[in-house]
């Protein structure tokens, strides 16, 4: 029986590896709850890197990644951002002294200068077609081509038609991975608290040899109409399917973790969360945009991060009017928590009973009396 229970620990730690990834730190996830809604995901986060552990149920608790915030350019250069958590000097370049684009999972570089992160691989090898286009463009084109490019992350009802084209899609690998997750627990079940021998689950072992092909076909398809250019990545979880059976299981949540490359956060939010949450969300990514933090990176004295800040607020404040009618309703002073309060955070809406001039909790964000 030795054998038997380490077959199932082995199984269990292959499928549980599954349910873990490690996103970019710049990414914006949104997580399913087991109820079927969704709502903004935490994740935890270290000076080296990112952890989000998603529901060891299939297709219940999966986590989707969204754009946080566009690059920081300009038609005459680039802010490059900070690779670590560490307070440092952002600087910016031009562009026309800007070596070659590359990417490299979600970093973005020009030579050997990094200069920014993307929230998915696919996401940062667009980055590069954009910016070696812009950088090969005259002055007057780049203007278009950033603004464009702008427009395209706030594009919701292209997100809302891909994400329904992959509820569809998905509908027949969802069954399969449900399948899949059965046999896993019948064999733990018959293995363990059953106590029979490995022999007796060959019932399970011909189930697995009918859904595992068809479920590895159905994630190839799918994956294919969705991340065309990914064949690489898509032919080595094909390969780890069949190595690992259990790896299989996760194949819908595979497919939708990154189903919204190229969304910024605000345009997911309209796509998956209700009309208060997606209200909610909104407003406190305009406060935050309006009254951002002292990071002492530089970038606010910048002619660059200027003109790609206005060009995106811009942008926001007029999808924003689209999308939920006059943005200064969302962002307008909260309702006092007690009638001692005098004046309040714009950024966090913190509120404080005595006369202050800057949040405690917001780096050079003024507060505004009530």
């Amino acid at each position: 029986m030795i054998d038997e229970y380490a077959l199932i620990l082995v199984l269990f730690a292959i499928y549980l590896s599954e349910c873990i990834f490690f996103p970019s730190r710049v990414a914006s996830l949104f997580k399913r709850s087991i109820l079927g809604g969704w709502r903004v995901a935490k994740s935890s986060v270290t000076p080296r890197f990112r952890l989000v552990v998603e529901s060891f149920l299939p297709r219940l608790g999966g986590t989707v990644i969204a754009e946080s915030a566009p690059p920081v350019i300009s038609p005459l250069g680039i802010c490059c951002s900070q690779r670590s958590m560490s307070v440092g000097v952002a600087y910016c370049i031009d562009l026309a002294d800007a070596g070659p684009f590359t990417c490299k999972d979600c970093d973005v570089s020009s030579g050997s200068t990094f200069v920014c992160s993307a929230a998915t691989p696919e996401q940062a090898g667009r980055l590069v077609e954009l910016l070696t286009q812009v950088k090969a463009s005259s002055i007057a084109e780049r203007d278009s081509l950033i603004t464009h490019a702008f427009h395209q992350l706030l594009d919701t009802r292209r997100a809302a038609r891909r994400w329904n084209a992959y509820k569809k899609a998905s509908k027949l690998l969802s069954f399969d991975t449900w399948a899949l997750f059965g046999i896993l627990v019948a064999l733990s079940v018959t293995l363990g608290p059953l106590r029979f021998q490995l022999a007796a689950a060959w019932p399970l072992a011909v189930l697995t040899l009918v859904f595992l092909p068809h479920t590895a076909y159905l994630f190839y398809r799918i994956h294919q109409i969705f991340f065309r250019e990914q064949a690489h990545a898509r032919w080595k979880q094909v390969a780890l399917m069949f190595l690992t059976p259990t790896a299989a299981i996760r194949a819908g949540d595979l497919v939708a973790r990154e189903i919204f490359y190229g969304f910024h956060s605000l345009a997911v939010a309209r796509v998956l969360l209700s009309e208060p949450e997606s209200r909610a969300f909104t407003a406190n990514t305009l406060r935050e945009m309006l009254h951002p933090v002292d990071n002492n990176d530089g970038q606010s004295m910048s002619q660059v991060a200027a003109w790609a800040r206005q060009r995106w607020m811009s942008i926001v404040w007029t999808w924003t009017e689209q999308e939920f009618g006059d943005p200064g309703t969302l962002i307008c002073a909260p309702r006092k928590e007690h009638a001692s309060c005098v004046c309040y955070c714009p950024r966090c809406l913190a509120q404080y009973v005595v006369s202050r001039n800057d949040c405690s909790d917001c780096p050079g964000v003024a507060t505004q009396l009530f």
